[in-house]
């Protein structure tokens, strides 16, 4: 069981049984590529007809040429099928991707009809390019299985079976009857730049690249794909413009770019004319984005107060800075981004603010400072800062409660004991 030849010859010698050699000794050398314990248990007849025509499939499935051939040469049959399955060793050689084998069973017989539309498919999508040109050239599959084996490769970016495919006369624009889908469109809205560019070089209609694909490609920050798509002419006036929104939004700089430099306006907004690129970057936290955004000339005034409170809110610290420094958010909107960062517990958003000069001690409509949400909160470390930074312990809310308060109230132990001491 354990591949040990040296081992079990000498036990043989020296008188074991050999009906401990059962069928399941003979699979599991077959499975494991145990050649030499193989041999020898064919040598001593280990394995009924049955076992070793499920040891021959075994040893297909894990890619073992060797124990093939010593197989076949003591006479098991190469077409032998599973009693439940109806696979064959061909069958699973192919589906494994081991071509090596699949070469040896068709040299020694295997029947080609076993070379299903199913195995010609799985090869273009698992990229066992190897195995799909045998297929191709023992002609396996039908012109939409062929078709369809180009879109599992494109789908899944194997841009060597793509070529093997075209190569053999499949039609590089075929259509699924249902999706609509081409090679073309799913090598694009999958991020496969070399495959995007071959299929346009052996034909790819252009129009299978649609406004859809070109959105996609900036969602994803498939770069060198979205290069492509407007190098073509890919999209309207208006998908680009949404382009780089999504673009912004997901934090792709680079694709940002690519659509900036070829025009597309930096202060577009959406349905929501307050949803431009900036506004979108600035909101998800994409201090890179937000930079260059800026540097191409998109508008300040797009980074409203609810941007600047909103990054103090989720802990952007980056971007608050960047808002900081170009002046976004009046007073009011700063001492609530203050307040509201001291209540998540963001300590380097509270420094940003406070080095802006933000009044720590700023009061809201229930006359709340940052002091009291970090207390209530339980944020130790940001009511140690504030603490330091001049926040008065002493102030009260409007039903008279301190900071000190509002930490017992919620058994903030931490939180009482600094402000006590």
């Amino acid at each position: 069981m354990n591949g040990h030849a040296e081992c079990l010859e000498v036990l043989l010698q020296r008188g074991a049984k050999k009906d401990q050699l059962t069928e399941e000794v003979l699979v599991n050398a077959a499975r494991e590529g145990h050649l030499d314990v193989l041999k020898i248990l064919l040598r001593v007849g280990a394995g009924a007809k049955e076992s070793r025509e499920e040891a021959l499939r075994a040893a297909a499935d894990g890619g073992h040429r060797a124990c093939i051939v010593a197989l076949l040469d003591a006479g098991v049959d190469v077409n032998a099928r599973d009693t439940y399955t109806q696979h064959t060793a061909l069958y699973l050689a192919a589906m494994n991707g081991h071509a090596e084998c699949l070469e040896v069973l068709l040299q020694r017989g295997a029947k080609k009809d076993q070379l299903t539309e199913e195995v010609l498919v799985n090869a273009a999508r698992e990229g066992h390019l190897d195995v799909l040109k045998i297929l191709l050239r023992v002609g396996a599959g039908a012109k939409e299985s062929r078709e369809e084996a180009l879109r599992a490769a494109a789908d899944g970016g194997h841009r060597g079976c793509i070529v093997a495919l075209l190569d053999a006369g499949v039609d590089v624009n075929a259509r699924d009857i249902e999706t609509k889908h081409t090679a073309l469109s799913l090598a694009a809205m999958n991020g496969h730049a070399e495959c995007v560019e071959v299929l346009l070089q052996r034909g790819a209609k252009k129009d299978q690249l649609t406004e859809e694909v070109l959105v996609n490609a900036a969602r994803e920050g498939h770069l060198d794909v979205l290069k492509i798509l407007l190098r073509v002419g890919v999209g309207t006036k208006k998908s680009p413009k949404e382009a780089l929104r999504v673009a912004a939004m997901r934090g792709h700089k680079g694709c940002i770019v690519a659509l900036l430099d070829v025009g597309v306006d930096v202060n577009a907004g959406g349905i929501r004319k307050k949803h431009t690129a900036l506004y979108l970057a600035a909101w998800y936290g994409h201090a890179e984005c937000v930079e260059v955004l800026l540097q191409r000339g998109a508008k300040k005034d797009q980074l409203t107060e609810e941007v600047l409170v909103n990054a103090a809110r989720e802990g952007h610290l980056d971007v608050l800075k960047i808002l900081l420094r170009v002046g976004a958010g009046a007073k009011e909107s700063r001492e609530e981004a203050l307040r509201v960062a001291a209540r998540e517990g963001h300590e380097g958003c509270i420094v940003a603010l406070l080095d802006a000069g933000v009044d720590v001690n700023a009061r809201n409509n229930s006359s709340r400072t940052a002091l009291h949400c970090a207390a209530w909160d339980g944020h130790a470390e940001c009511v140690k800062e504030l603490l330091e930074r001049g926040a008065k312990k002493e102030l009260e809310d409007m039903h008279g409660r301190t900071a000190v308060c509002l930490a017992r109230e919620t058994n903030q132990e931490a939180c009482i004991d600094i402000l006590l001491n």
